[in-house]
């Protein structure tokens, strides 16, 4: 497996957030967070005064925690990890499951979030 697995994750689901942001006509103020000491959330939203947190994981089995550095400031936030097993509900937004579960019938690499991933697994993209 290719050792940037992690980093075009990320940047896949960022940039698959933003097209539906857009498309959806939803309007957001969006960052990523790092400290000095490399404690860092992948993606923030804020909406409508409510902030949103998500952290990426290539690996579902990795359990990360919220650094106290942002929760203390922060405390009526949510937080969410986002996996190959979830990573739908975050693209997706509000699109009912039903529809979702059509379009994935049309579009099928987007059934098993491994066949998306991997033309980047093998170089081929």
């Amino acid at each position: 497996m290719r050792s940037d697995i992690g980093s075009l994750w990320e940047n896949f689901l960022i940039g698959e957030r933003i097209k539906a942001l857009h498309y959806h006509r939803l309007w957001v103020n969006s960052w990523f967070w790092r400290t000095q000491d490399q404690q860092e959330i992948d993606y923030i939203e804020e909406r409508d005064g409510k902030l949103s947190t998500w952290e990426f994981k290539w690996n579902p089995n990795i359990r990360p925690r919220l650094s106290k550095t942002f929760a203390k400031p922060y405390p009526s936030h949510e937080f969410t990890v986002i996996t190959p097993d979830n990573f739908e509900d975050f693209i997706c937004m509000d699109i009912p499951k039903r529809r979702r579960m059509q379009r994935n019938a049309a579009y099928g690499h987007f059934t098993n979030p491994s066949n998306v991933m991997a033309s980047f697994r093998y170089g081929k993209r």
